[in-house]
């Protein structure tokens, strides 16, 4: 408790009530020396409740907890409501109910630049609503199974200490401006002890010593008394709320069986991961318990399964880059079609120089600088992570210090990779770039100007906004919890909002679930880094990354690619796979496969020109872990009219490229797209003639086939859709699925054995549970903007399944 004999004026302490002086404290007022005794007098009070809060949960939990999992999980959602509106009168009902001051400053504006203004800290008129205070009490969120469990658990067995550096952190509406040279207040500090203890949590103490010999340490920390007191009013409010909680959900429990019962064992953490609730889990419950998790360690296990998931698709991009025609052609006409170029001048015309040469060039580039970086910008995050969760931070806490520093590095700048890309392809996505207009004809590379007028709708001005403010992201302004919160809210409107979300192209949402994975992860490093756990850690130890990489990437900028070969808008990727297969389809495959094969030879040979190495280490690995291509052989006439089905058919598989020095590290690849993690796959050299009957290219290496031997029995709605993915036509006159549902395929997969997770966008994880005979997981896309899949690409989704599981059309049966 304060000692208020070493504090200014005791006989003139000014009594105001805690929402009077907390007012004063957001206008920034002028601090008095009778204000600092009324700050002391109010932590003090704020510390009692605190601490007899904490002692009372945490004894509750440690005698009650399963039972309080057990009662949550059997009510129903009216009773859940029911316990938490009479714990928390008025409990607002949406998702970050913060925002909705936002959107009021937008219906009454419509000025982009006051979004930013409403995001960033300043001198506020009067205290932050409740809403803008605990956002993340709302009936949206809590009332989902395991939210409120994990709250409980984590706030009861866990001292107040681990949670205060980083309260208003959750609170990014609510932060008070930081403190500035009060002569009064400068000399006390208010400490955060680990001991829950009035008589020194929240404690106003004088400054006895220099500032710069404060040191936070795993017993505690000093800091502002003005920013202090807002800390212990946000963790005063939450502990009385969760006590509450608990003696609604036992309310049949008389007060020494509450406090005083046998200690009982710690049910599993386990029990409250989000993923058992139901068939699916999304991105978006990451985000949502966020708040309420224990913020002491970061949650490697999930962010390792992330960084794994978009490195194998990023992986899979560049296989499929070098191996699929048409895949190349979508990828390059969907980069230009996000292109400054395409946006109208004021005229109502497209830049001159679209679709010339130099325009052609530039984008095919891209293409390929992008699939690279993004790659090594993964596969260095998944290394990361993967140590950290094989290091122990007490056994080797200089190699944790220094793995984490280099997550955080590493991290950041694959964010300012990606702010940028996705800033720049949302402005100009083509349901976007209505709202813009282009400059000038004669920039190199061309700037859009917003016109507000266009902007007709709530929503559209929303998303505007707030792509704008990404783009802003190198203004030290916003801070990474802001950032953190404002993707949140996207998020949020991307997911109840039709208009929102159709504004995006699939290449936007894909770079948006990219960006909210990366700011998951900067946002956990930034918290657990406040936390008493992290204080004796080296944060700021430097790293390099990439400078060598990115010295052999750039020379690409030099290179004169044959563009015109692979010029999808003249169809010289034209590639028929998913048609009959006959003499005329099969001319046309081969012709692009030579295209595209000539355009990565270029660029082999020209890496290998300018460096000695046609592949970076990195790339060359990428590429050797892809195995085998494929390539169409000649053309055959079958043999009789109906040919015999007996045999699996094999396919001409070939190297990229045969002009590398060492023909021992030649570099091949397979069209395993989206596959979770690597297979070995023996690699073949040469070329094999084998007759081909009249059918679609499709399936797997045979050296996947003759291990698996697992089949599935399948309900028909399931059956139906594998078998859609599968299907070989052996007729001219058997007709092709136009499309098969997203949902359709989704449930199928569950039904064979894994969990779906959506993450942010358009992605989807699939994980196979412990009964399902395999040892990886698998990663698509949700078309986008509708939900149906095309046939040809529901085709390539069972060529990537056949790849990476060796599945069959016949390993699918009926139950």
């Amino acid at each position: 408790m304060t000692d208020f004999t070493k504090l200014p004026l005791q006989e003139k302490v000014d009594d105001i009530k805690l929402d009077e002086l907390l007012r004063k404290l957001h206008r920034n007022d002028s601090i008095s020396p009778s204000l600092v005794t009324t700050i002391a007098k109010h932590a003090s009070a704020l510390s009692e409740s605190i601490c007899t809060d904490y002692h009372t949960l945490n004894a509750i939990l440690l005698r009650n907890e399963s039972m309080i999992r057990k009662r949550w999980i059997k009510k129903s959602v009216a009773q859940r409501r029911d316990i938490l509106l009479e714990a928390w009168p008025n409990m607002p009902e949406m998702h970050r109910p913060d925002y909705a001051d936002v959107v009021n400053i937008f219906n009454k504006s419509h000025d982009p630049a006051r979004l930013k203004e409403a995001l960033v800290t300043k001198d506020k008129e009067g205290v932050p609503s409740d809403a803008k205070m605990w956002p993340f009490i709302n009936l949206e969120d809590l009332l989902k199974p395991k939210c409120l469990l994990i709250f409980l658990n984590a706030r009861g067995r866990n001292v107040p200490l681990i949670f205060a550096p980083t309260e208003e952190e959750f609170s990014p509406l609510a932060r008070m401006s930081p403190c500035g040279p009060e002569p009064e207040l400068v000399k006390y500090l208010l400490q955060f002890s680990n001991d829950p203890n009035p008589t020194v949590y929240g404690r106003v103490n004088p400054v006895t010593k220099p500032i710069d010999d404060y040191v936070a340490d795993k017993n505690g920390y000093e800091y502002c008394a003005r920013i202090g007191l807002q800390t212990l009013h946000i963790q005063q409010r939450i502990l009385k709320f969760l006590v509450t909680c608990s003696k609604l959900i036992l309310h049949d429990y008389t007060e020494d069986l509450l406090l005083h019962g046998p200690v009982q064992v710690e049910p599993p953490f386990a029990d409250l991961d989000v993923r058992g609730d139901i068939g699916y889990t999304t991105f978006a419950d990451t985000l949502a318990i966020a708040p309420y998790r224990n913020r002491a360690s970061l949650d490697l296990t999930r962010l390792r399964a992330y960084f794994n998931a978009l490195r194998t698709n990023a992986r899979d991009h560049i296989l499929a880059l070098r191996e699929d025609p048409s895949y190349f052609a979508e990828v390059f006409m969907d980069i230009a079609d996000h292109t400054m170029k395409m946006a109208h001048n004021v005229n109502g015309q497209v830049h001159p120089a679209l679709g010339g040469t130099e325009f052609l060039m530039v984008k095919a580039r891209e293409v390929v600088i992008e699939a690279y970086t993004m790659f090594v910008a993964w596969e260095e995050l998944y290394r990361i992570v993967d140590k950290l969760a094989e290091t122990s931070r007490e056994d080797c806490k200089d190699r944790f210090s220094s793995l984490m520093s280099e997550l955080d590095c590493r991290a950041r700048k694959t964010s300012r990779l990606l702010y940028p890309m996705l800033s720049g392809y949302a402005a100009c996505a083509p349901n976007m770039r209505k709202f813009c207009f282009r400059q000038d004809d004669s920039e190199a590379v061309g700037s859009v100007v917003l016109i507000p007028s266009r902007i007709k709708t709530f929503e559209e001005f929303r998303v505007v906004s707030s792509f704008l403010c990404l783009a802003q992201k190198s203004d030290a302004v916003l801070s990474d919890a802001t950032l953190y919160h404002l993707l949140d809210d996207m998020a949020t409107l991307f997911r109840t909002s039709d208009t929102a979300r159709n504004l995006m192209s699939a290449r936007v949402s894909e770079l948006f679930a990219h960006m909210s994975v990366v700011g998951e992860c900067i946002m956990q490093h930034s918290v657990w880094c406040d936390t008493p756990q992290a204080y004796e850690i080296e944060k700021d130890a430097p790293h390099s990354h990439d400078e060598e990489f990115l010295e052999w990437l750039y020379h690409l900028d030099q290179c004169q690619l044959p563009v015109h070969s692979i010029n999808p808008f003249r169809g010289k990727l034209a590639y028929p796979a998913h048609k009959i297969r006959n003499r005329s389809n099969v001319q046309s495959m081969r012709t692009a496969e030579a295209n595209l094969d000539k355009f990565w030879e270029h660029v082999d040979t020209f890496y290998e020109q300018k460096t000695g190495v046609s592949q970076h280490e990195v790339i060359r690995r990428c590429i050797l872990d892809g195995g085998k291509m494929q390539r169409t052989p000649p053309w055959k006439e079958p043999l009789g009219m109906r040919p015999k089905p007996a045999e699996h058919l094999e396919y001409v598989y070939q190297p990229f490229s045969t002009i590398f020095h060492n023909k021992t590290m030649q570099i091949t690849g397979a069209f395993d797209r989206l596959a979770i993690e690597e297979k070995k796959k023996p690699k073949t050299k040469g070329v094999t003639n084998i007759p081909m009957i009249d059918q679609p290219a499709d399936h797997a290496p045979p050296a996947i086939e003759e291990t698996s031997k697992q089949t599935f029995a399948l309900d028909k709605r399931a059956y139906r859709t594998m078998k859609a993915l599968f299907h070989v036509t052996l007729s001219d006159n058997e007709e092709f699925p136009k499309a098969i549902k997203w949902d359709e395929f989704k449930r199928a997969m569950v039904r064979i054995g894994f969990a779906a997770e959506k993450l942010q966008g358009s992605a989807w994880q699939f994980t196979p549970c412990e009964a399902l005979d395999v040892d990886r997981g698998i990663h698509f896309h949700e078309p986008h903007p509708d939900s149906d899949i095309p046939y040809i690409m529901a085709r390539r989704f069972g060529r990537r399944l056949g790849r990476v599981y060796g599945w069959r059309s016949e390993m699918f049966r009926l139950s």
